[in-house]
């Protein structure tokens, strides 16, 4: 037949035929999924992917804008590339089994799945775009705050319940650490953030009145739990001011009072619980910065209201200054034509900050973050390399085993966290903080001739930040390894005004709902990572660079703790995320008249 004969044939039946390869791709996708995630084989339900897989597909390429496309397929890309190398990580060996040709099968396959799959999706939601945000109509003072004291009650009525029950408050290791300091027991030091301690200690002064370690506590434990709900109220009430529909609000209500995850977390004497409802807070505000245009930014409230935000953001946690520096850069270039008025702004800022964190924080004698504390990943790195015999020249050895003995390092290396390097009784701090240049010469000689065992390192030792169905711990299970030491001792008011201990059973609730297949994604560090990172290809995809503002501190969030953490899955440390996902989800759908400020080919605008 001839060439000519077949393209035209081709032509006229190019809608059969593109339906068929659609087909016959999610029919192998289907299959591929089902040995992917070893599910039991069942016709009827490998028959409903395929079909939703060809759907998907089809629907996809009638989808003509290039970058839509793009944003989706390097977005496809990453997430299927976490998907395969994910399977690879056994968690009861803690190892990388490697890579194999059929996981290179796997990751094109899903991407080209994958990246259909959220093209469809955009389509869709853009076709049936919310209510623009726009100009918030007037309301009485009285009414708004109301609203917001409403909605803060119902979500402090869940709260008190975790109070009683968990009376006078959760503590862990991490926590005791921070209440020496604020007792006096320890010197007050920086590793965990001295704001933090002090706020701690205003409380334990206060119990001290009443001759009771555990009032001191307690009045902190109340005090952050009527903090979280009075921010959750207000992030309630800030949504519902941008038309979200009440039967959200109140589930949303719900999901933060009564939940194990939030309530629980409201009574732990954690530094990340306040740090999370105060990036939550910043996050609002940006997206108030972007939906005014910059206008909230510059007027003289919004500058207070953002530099107490900003405050609290570096004083709560000790990568909130680095977090604060990727949310001046995107804002500053996005408002650059009001340059003149945010640079000081955020110059004063950093000074500021850097003042008080640096030389005022000597002054009174406050000691630095050890420097072990921001190098877990090179530390992990340079220790598997030690386990593993790799290639290390005599003088690497030597400052190896000046900062702790190669074979303890062997011995003490477990790829899930670098704790036991850094927190050994015979690493050396003094030599490390004595010689910062000679370990960072180290790493990077020892870089290139052991690249592979760095990657593998590095993926293992953040496993839990971005590899889907990555479990540990989430909640405390009560006043865990020193409350005897400091006389702290759990009191358990439910039980005493009930009778009945209702600790297991919260406790059994927690880990039910991180394990169950309808709740484990609400309770995975992982899925909500992923969840943001789908809400900045969403903005993207429409062209709303500038939108994407808002999602600038949990992103930097989230880098800082790739870069620095100390163990591979602990949800407290990007509880942020927890926090903020329901507003995230909230801003990045479509609105109407985004398509008419930034047109896209291929997606027809909504008729008015």
């Amino acid at each position: 037949m001839p060439v000519k004969q077949i393209k035209k044939w081709i032509a006229e039946h190019r809608e059969p035929l593109t339906r068929a390869a659609c087909v016959a791709f999610s029919l192998g996708c289907a299959y591929l999924l089902f040995r992917f995630f070893s599910l039991e084989w069942n016709y009827l339900l490998y028959g409903l992917a395929a079909a939703a897989g060809a759907y998907a597909m089809r629907a996809a390429l009638r989808c003509r804008d290039r970058r839509t496309w793009a944003v989706f397929a390097v977005f496809a890309a990453f997430f299927s590339a976490a998907l395969v190398l994910g399977r690879r990580i056994d968690e009861e060996a803690a190892e990388f089994l490697g890579l194999s040709a059929s996981d290179a099968v796997y990751w094109l396959v899903f991407t080209a799945f994958f990246a259909a799959l959220f093209v469809t999706v955009s389509r869709w939601l853009r076709a049936h775009p919310l209510p623009p945000l726009g100009v918030l109509k007037p309301e009485p003072v009285s009414s708004r705050l109301l609203s917001w004291a409403s909605w803060t009650g119902i979500v402090a009525l869940g709260f008190l319940l975790y109070y009683f029950v968990y009376f006078p408050a959760l503590m862990t290791g991490d926590s005791f650490a921070c209440y020496v300091r604020a007792a006096g027991i320890a010197p007050i030091s920086n590793q965990q953030p001295v704001v933090f301690q002090l706020i701690l200690a205003a409380f334990v002064a206060l119990g001290n009145a009443f001759g009771e370690p555990n009032a001191g506590v307690a009045f902190y434990a109340l005090f952050q739990l009527l903090c979280m709900a009075s921010i959750f109220g207000y992030s309630l009430y800030w949504m519902r001011r941008r038309a979200c529909p009440r039967p959200v609000l109140v589930l949303l209500a719900l999901w933060f009072g009564f939940t194990p995850l939030h309530g629980m977390y409201a009574v732990t004497i954690w530094k990340d619980v306040p740090f999370g409802g105060v990036v939550l807070l910043l996050v609002l505000f940006l997206a108030d910065v972007v939906r005014t245009g910059g206008k909230s930014l510059l007027r003289w409230q919004g500058v207070v209201h953002f530099v107490l935000l900003c405050l609290a953001c570096a004083f709560l946690r000790n990568n909130g200054l680095y977090l604060l520096v990727c949310v001046f850069l995107v804002a500053g270039m996005q408002l650059r034509a009001h340059w003149k008025r945010l640079v000081p702004v955020f110059l004063s800022l950093l000074v500021v900050i850097w003042g008080i964190q640096g030389p005022l924080y000597s002054a009174l004698g406050y000691a630095q973050s050890p420097f072990a504390e921001s190098l877990a990943i090179p530390l992990q790195q340079m220790a598997r390399v030690v386990s593993r015999d790799g290639v290390i020249s005599d003088e690497q050895a030597e400052y190896l085993d000046r900062l702790l003995p190669l074979e303890t390092q062997k011995e003490a290396y477990w790829a899930f966290t670098a704790d036991r390097i850094k927190f050994h009784a015979d690493f050396d701090d003094e030599f490390l903080e004595a010689n910062k240049s000679g370990f960072f010469s180290t790493w990077f000689g020892m870089l290139f001739p052991n690249f592979k065992e760095y990657v593998i390192a590095f993926l293992m030792e953040t496993a839990g930040y971005w590899r889907l169905g990555t479990t540990n711990w989430i909640v405390a299970e009560g006043i865990v390894g020193y409350g005897d030491t400091y006389g702290i001792e759990p009191e358990n008011l439910s039980e005493r005004l009930t009778g009945t201990d209702l600790r297991p059973v919260l406790q059994e609730d927690a880990e039910k709902l991180q394990t169950g297949d309808l709740t484990a994604p609400l309770y995975n560090i992982a899925s909500m990572v992923w969840l943001v990172f789908l809400a900045l290809a969403l903005l993207l995809a429409r062209r709303q660079e500038k939108g994407a503002l808002f999602l600038v501190p949990l992103l930097a969030l989230w880098a800082t703790t790739m870069i620095a953490a100390p163990t591979y899955c602990e949800l407290r440390y990007l509880y942020a995320f927890f926090t903020a996902a329901p507003a995230v989800v909230w801003l990045a759908l479509p609105r109407r008249g985004d398509a008419a400020r930034s047109p896209a080919k291929g997606v027809k605008p909504p008729k008015s």
